[in-house]
């Protein structure tokens, strides 16, 4: 399965790069790694990790892109927002979501197809939020998630906010617009 993961960051390398460069006007350098310990070397990553598949989480495959020192996504307003809005201004608001939309029909879309393929997960669930909050959710059980039956891909800058990628066919939120 991990053989599976590597070969869709791989190939979905070349167009991401390609992608986030344009839209930055600045270099981007992609690396793929199998360690989910990541050395924060530049001012800004996004960090792809498997963090669960079928509860399992050995043989952790991230994708870490390091953008140049110029892109300033990590001036952010608080660290405990309570939307996304709260902790970013206009113009990164704006580059977050066009970041996630790149990450999200030129990766996620295609691992979507290739798991689905394979394992007939159905179709990823996504969740934005600043880091943590997801983990509140799954404690207060204001989001019911069975960890055996799930994969999980989880995107982050400089631990301030993330996104969360799901293939979970048991997933299911629980009094969901009262908690948000």
């Amino acid at each position: 399965m991990i053989g599976l993961f590597e070969e869709m960051l791989q190939s979905g390398c070349a167009n991401i790069t390609r992608q986030l460069s344009s839209l930055f006007n600045s270099p981007v350098t992609v690396e793929v790694k199998k360690d989910s310990k990541i050395s924060y070397k530049g001012s800004t990553h996004v960090i792809f990790s498997l963090i669960s598949w079928e509860g399992e989480s050995e043989g952790i495959v991230s994708l870490v892109l390091d953008f140049d020192s110029a892109i300033k996504i990590s001036n952010l307003l608080t660290k405990s927002p309570k939307k996304e809005k709260d902790f970013l201004n206009e113009e990164q608001f704006s580059m977050f979501r066009e970041l996630t939309s790149i990450i999200s029909h030129g990766l996620v879309d295609d691992l979507a197809n290739r798991v689905n393929n394979k394992f007939s997960l159905g179709t990823p669930s996504i969740f934005i939020g600043p880091v943590g909050s997801l983990e509140k959710l799954l404690s207060s059980r204001v989001l019911s998630c069975e960890q055996d039956q799930s994969a999980i891909i989880q995107v982050r800058c400089k631990d301030l906010f993330e996104v969360q990628v799901f293939f979970a066919p048991t997933m299911r939120f629980i009094e969901w617009a009262e908690a948000a």
